[in-house]
């Protein structure tokens, strides 16, 4: 399947293979991280998952991840709004680092924050 037409996914519905993100050939804006994948909970974004996804706009990460990794979003520079669950509570270093347009996360006071995980975005934590 050619994934760079994509615009919206659920992860575990799509196989578009490890470099897709990594070159910016993708043009998927919307993303849906599921509670489940298989009947096998998801706990967890790991580190440098999406960095480098240019075109991702939106993401929900569902219910069950708990941590999301080092740079999993990094440098996602169109990423505008991130929407988790309760579940999460660690996000670590620059996760979220060089999202130049993100004005959006829905904060959970209890997420233990790493270092400049929100470095140059338009989102200040509390």
């Amino acid at each position: 399947m050619d994934c760079r037409k994509l615009k919206r996914s659920k992860i575990g519905r799509i196989d578009c293979g490890y470099s897709i993100f990594w070159d910016k050939k993708t043009e998927i804006t919307h993303l849906t991280i599921p509670s489940l994948i298989d009947d096998i909970p998801v706990i967890k974004v790991e580190s440098g998952a999406f960095n480098d996804c240019h075109s991702l706009k939106y993401v929900i990460i569902s219910d069950n991840v708990s941590t999301i990794g080092y740079d999993a979003f990094w440098n996602c520079v169109n990423l505008e709004g991130v929407f988790v669950s309760n579940s999460l509570k660690v996000i670590k270093d620059e996760a979220f680092g060089n999202c130049e347009k993100l004005k959006f996360f829905n904060n959970n006071k209890n997420i233990k924050l790493g270092e400049s995980v929100f470095e140059n975005t338009q989102f200040e934590t509390q």
